[in-house]
């Protein structure tokens, strides 16, 4: 687990739109949420990532870029979330950046459901997402991490269950008390 003030691993990167970029070029010089996502397949997925969006704007008037990276190939991703504006998103289909920063699928299905998994697949359901085009690891847990200006991990977050990310104010409330950067 990377845990404050540890570098940040670094590598090339796919993304969304297919091109690729190393991670230390995407986030020199600006504060970085960074979300460790499931497959995009997942109606979990699609449904934190359209949770996740309108928070956008308040990051950018903070100075803080949301990177998200997803278990997915580009082609699946593409599908499964359509445009991602304003945000870079990161497909991993491979899942060696997981790795990179500790971050590792439950071990079985039972081990990755919490007490609130099906109400969140059914509030899912509910905004209308459905199951998508599978490609990654269906037992892959999200994590998030706060990423200084100076590619260090400067705080993290392990989710223990499919559901568990935590929107962006939920980081920087939890990340602010303990970072002295935000």
């Amino acid at each position: 687990m990377l845990t404050g003030r540890m570098e940040m691993p670094d590598g090339r990167v796919r993304l969304l739109s297919g091109s690729t970029a190393d991670l230390t070029a995407l986030t020199a010089g600006k504060r970085s949420l960074l979300y460790f996502l499931r497959d995009s397949a997942c109606i979990l997925c699609m449904y934190a990532v359209s949770n996740i969006l309108e928070y956008v704007p308040l990051l950018a008037k903070q100075g803080i870029q949301l990177i998200l990276c997803v278990n997915s190939n580009v082609q699946a991703a593409q599908e499964n979330l359509g445009p991602v504006p304003g945000i870079f998103v990161i497909c991993d289909e491979t899942g060696a950046l997981y790795r990179d920063f500790g971050v590792f699928p439950a071990p079985n299905q039972t081990a990755m459901e919490g007490p609130c998994t099906l109400q969140a697949i059914a509030q899912a359901r509910t905004a209308g997402f459905v199951h998508g085009i599978d490609s990654g690891n269906p037992l892959q847990l999200p994590a998030v991490f706060l990423i200084g200006p100076d590619c260090t991990v400067r705080n993290s977050y392990y989710g223990k269950t499919a559901e568990d990310t935590p929107l962006p104010g939920d980081c920087l409330r939890r990340f602010s008390y303990q970072s002295p950067i935000l």
